[in-house]
């Protein structure tokens, strides 16, 4: 009884706060304005649990449980964006936390294989162009986008995650606000505490 309880405190604590529909369309058209922008045809997220989770956070909803899993979430102009896990026991999860269309995981022996099949699906040629996002992605996976897209190109952007928090959105700023006064409250009841003979 008390092994359940503990895993569904930890359960709790990875899910991250619900968001509207609203503002998942926000941020898919953010993506969306990316692509455009900058003449892409698809753009490839990172993440390991301990690197870049709030990029993978803000735009799929998947929390890792541990902080090696690795993920790739994947965006072109055509459905369905997809979200790859780097353990299979870890799909089911990743499902339940994501908003993503389709969840599916991938390992370091067939990730070229994988990629590729993800790339099919959504219409990404050889000869197409697309971004790497996130900062210390391992070179592999450059390496191999690259040899997939052969007559094509592979950039790396490491600065999209500071560019997009930069101007949040209306539900953004009340969650900043939230957590502002969360944290007001705590301090508060800090100081209040505070009295001679007291230990911090």
């Amino acid at each position: 009884m008390e092994f359940g309880s503990a895993l569904q405190k930890r359960w709790k604590k990875r899910c991250p706060p619900k968001i509207t529909a609203d503002e998942i369309e926000n941020r898919t058209n953010g993506l969306r304005d990316h692509l455009e922008t900058n003449q892409l045809d698809a753009i490839v997220l990172y993440s390991r649990g301990d690197l870049n989770f709030d990029l993978m956070r803000y735009f799929s909803g998947y929390v890792p449980v541990f902080p090696r899993i690795e993920s790739l979430f994947v965006f072109s102009t055509y459905p369905p964006s997809t979200l790859l896990i780097s353990h299979k026991w870890e799909q089911s999860a990743a499902d339940q936390l994501s908003w993503v269309e389709s969840v599916s995981y991938f390992t370091q022996d067939t990730l070229r294989q994988d990629l590729e099949q993800v790339f099919a699906d959504l219409q990404i040629d050889r000869s197409d162009s697309i971004e790497l996002i996130g900062t210390d992605v391992p070179w592999k996976y450059y390496k191999t986008l690259e040899q997939i897209l052969s007559s094509g190109s592979v950039d790396i952007n490491t600065e999209f995650w500071a560019e997009t928090v930069v101007a949040p959105s209306d539900y953004g700023k009340k969650m900043i606000e939230r957590t502002a006064d969360v944290a007001d409250a705590g301090i508060l009841a800090a100081v209040q505490s505070c009295e001679s003979g007291i230990t911090e």
